[in-house]
């Protein structure tokens, strides 16, 4: 699969096709993900003490491929020159890609003091060639904020110009890669997880050293420090796509996956399937109270990624009549439910999901279930 990748990047070099633009970004993500299984499962099967060094395969040593990992955020001083030094290899559409996710993180760089770093990034997609920034990059440029009129028109300005420069998806006869489905981190038992860490710590990935951290029993306080850092940093490139699904506020890890977490608004809906589910326990609905999809909640709500889900925050009234009467897979422990009057714990005992509940809030009101009933 990697002499797969190498010969797609040196398709690119004549041609800006879109479709091979998204086969090597399969590609990259796939063998990031699935090389270290087979060796995993590898030294596992070996005894304790004749464990060796789990092998890198040649695209985690490649130095573009570790540039592209350890991008920095565009507020650093080291965005640009670590801009520069990927500049210096061929054109590679997985740069922009990765500049795209960078950008995409950041909401306040429209200020005239960040025209250095749009300089250097308009620069770099120039010297790429992808074809897809045609799509992203003006609705990008335009949700920023910060800055004065004039820096924000200069930003939209020189970004049409770019696009406007930058080459058109070139039909061609390349096929849709059919790539085998990775096992995700949330499905891995505890010594696998340990084994991937030092794997992605051997290439300079930070989630390798995040893993090791939270599995710890103890952590000294210049190592919760760092973990804390970590997170800040970082939970929105693990988070992928459900970066913009789930608030970075109120978001916990647990051996490295996420546990509890708080929705941004209703598009979780559009990952409906996603591995994370699997891992979370807490949720937060507290930012769907308003203009939220009743259906799209509760497709999602009741999907089977949500079975481990065990406490629910913020559920409005109406996302409660919603479900009230559905099949969830869920066995809830705790229920915190937000709007007008009191609805006791009594009247909703016949629900299934209900049974379980040992903990009921609403509007302030706290039950907690024992023995001889529930007590306010």
């Amino acid at each position: 699969m990697e002499r797969t990748l190498q010969r797609a990047l040196a398709q690119w070099r004549t041609c800006r096709c879109e479709q091979l633009a998204l086969n090597i970004d399969s590609l990259h993500e796939h063998l990031l993900r699935s090389a270290w299984l087979p060796r995993i499962e590898d030294e596992l099967a070996r005894p304790q003490n004749s464990r060796r060094e789990v092998a890198l395969p040649k695209l985690a040593k490649s130095a573009l491929t570790s540039l592209i990992i350890s991008l920095p955020p565009p507020t650093s001083d080291r965005f640009g020159p670590h801009l520069d030094a990927m500049r210096a290899f061929p054109p590679d559409p997985r740069v922009a890609q990765a500049l795209r996710t960078a950008l995409e993180f950041e909401e306040n760089l429209a200020a005239p003091k960040y025209r250095h770093v749009w300089r250097r990034v308009f620069a770099t997609l120039a010297s790429i060639g992808d074809p897809r920034a045609r799509s992203w990059l003006p609705s990008l440029v335009q949700s920023q904020r910060g800055g004065t009129t004039a820096s924000r028109r200069w930003l939209v300005t020189q970004a049409a110009e770019l696009c406007g420069a930058l080459p058109l998806a070139q039909p061609s006869n390349v096929a849709p890669l059919d790539l085998p489905p990775v096992k995700p981190l949330e499905s891995l038992s505890e010594e696998e997880r340990l084994v991937t860490a030092d794997w992605l710590s051997s290439y300079g990935d930070p989630r390798g050293e995040f893993l090791v951290l939270q599995h710890k029993r103890e952590l000294l306080p210049l190592e919760r420090q760092r973990e804390g850092e970590l997170v800040r940093r970082w939970a929105k490139s693990w988070l992928g796509p459900l970066a913009r699904a789930i608030r970075t506020d109120g978001l916990r890890f647990e051996k490295g996956v996420v546990v509890e977490c708080r929705l941004s608004g209703d598009r979780a809906a559009e990952f409906t399937n996603h591995s994370t589910w699997r891992s979370v326990r807490s949720i937060d609905l507290r930012s769907l109270q308003w203009n939220v999809s009743l259906p799209r909640v509760t497709a999602f709500l009741a999907a089977p990624a949500m079975a481990g889900l065990r406490e629910v925050r913020g559920m409005s009234t109406a996302i409660l009549g919603a479900v009230i009467g559905q099949r969830m897979p869920w066995r809830l422990e705790s229920l915190e439910v937000l709007g007008y009057g009191a609805l006791e714990p009594q009247l909703l005992e016949w629900m299934p999901w209900f049974s379980q509940l040992e903990e009921y809030v609403m509007n302030g009101q706290r039950w907690r279930r024992e023995r001889d009933g529930w007590k306010n």
